[in-house]
């Protein structure tokens, strides 16, 4: 049935699914009409996201905050870093604590299960405390592509440090070799290592690393590098290596399958990736103008 046009036609702009459809009236019955516009459009990987927050029933990143999420994902693809990544954790969400678990480059694989009930913050992310921390369900020997024994990178962005002795996160396996970021030892500095063994005497000590803000471990060979904040900060010679088997942990270190010298700290974002030795700077760039959009930046 073909309905008249009403004498005064009347258009509003909607404020649903498409902000840019228009109604128009026709004599008491609707319509609606493309306009030719549409809503956002996302990136896949973003999208990938919400679609698997609706699947499960979380509350996604929503308004500026998605957004900010969105051109994190786009800028880590145009520097080349985002190919790199097996796996990229983003707790710092205005989602809820579930969707804040989400392994980004692929959200049906890997999340992070929340063990003892770390504290989650909206914008800023998890906190660990006691024997709370996350698992990533990540076992570098098993689940690694980017990530293999010449050329692997793994580290978080934190936005506290107690300066105690503590596992920002790691693992180490029956064998020995491990990721290993126990930082700010109180007596003897800071030493690191990924699929190393040993790194209390082969690491890299230094107790002027402040650890807030973007920091990870790189092996490119037998070259072992920490980068703070897009810069380099140390390197050292570690040739015993293996990839290390077991699953990697947050706000403490994986020992053979116990929580060991778990953290009081908080996580915004963890990766695990192959080497990103040259990537830092871009690397950096990205989570920091995230975390300013968000303002929960250090």
């Amino acid at each position: 049935m073909s309905w008249p046009l009403a004498t005064s036609l009347s258009k509003t702009y909607l404020g649903a699914a498409n902000a840019d459809d228009v109604e128009k009236v026709y004599l008491g019955a609707t319509q609606i009409f493309p306009s030719g516009g549409g809503g956002p459009s996302y990136d896949t990987a973003t999208q990938a996201l919400l679609d698997a927050a609706t699947t499960d029933g979380y509350t996604a990143a929503s308004g500026s905050t998605l957004t900010a999420l969105d051109a994190f994902i786009t800028e880590l693809k145009t520097e080349g870093i985002w190919t790199l990544l097996d796996a990229l954790w983003l707790p710092a969400t205005n989602g809820d604590s579930d969707f804040a678990t989400y392994n980004l480059k692929d959200p049906d694989s890997h999340q992070l299960t929340k063990v003892n009930s770390p504290t989650f913050t909206s914008g800023q992310g998890f906190t660990g405390g006691g024997t709370a921390y996350l698992n990533t369900n990540f076992n570098p020997s098993t689940d690694g592509v980017n990530y293999t024994l010449n050329s692997a990178a793994a580290g978080i962005y934190q936005r506290t440090n107690s300066k105690v002795l503590d596992y920002k996160f790691g693992c180490v396996d029956s064998l020995g070799y491990r990721i290993a970021s126990l930082w700010n030892r109180p007596s003897s500095g800071n030493f690191a290592g990924i699929n190393s063994s040993n790194p209390q005497s082969s690491g890299l000590p230094n107790a002027d690393l402040e650890n807030i803000g973007l920091n990870y471990i790189n092996r490119n060979s037998d070259l072992v590098s920490i980068y703070a904040d897009g810069v380099l900060f140390e390197s050292v010679t570690q040739s015993d290596k293996s990839i290390v088997n077991e699953e990697v942990y947050l706000l403490g270190a994986n020992d053979k399958g116990s929580l060991a010298v778990p953290s009081s700290d908080q996580i915004s974002m963890a990766f695990i990736g192959g080497d990103l030795s040259s990537k830092a700077s871009g690397f950096y760039s990205a989570i920091q103008t995230y975390m300013t959009a968000l303002g929960t930046q250090v």
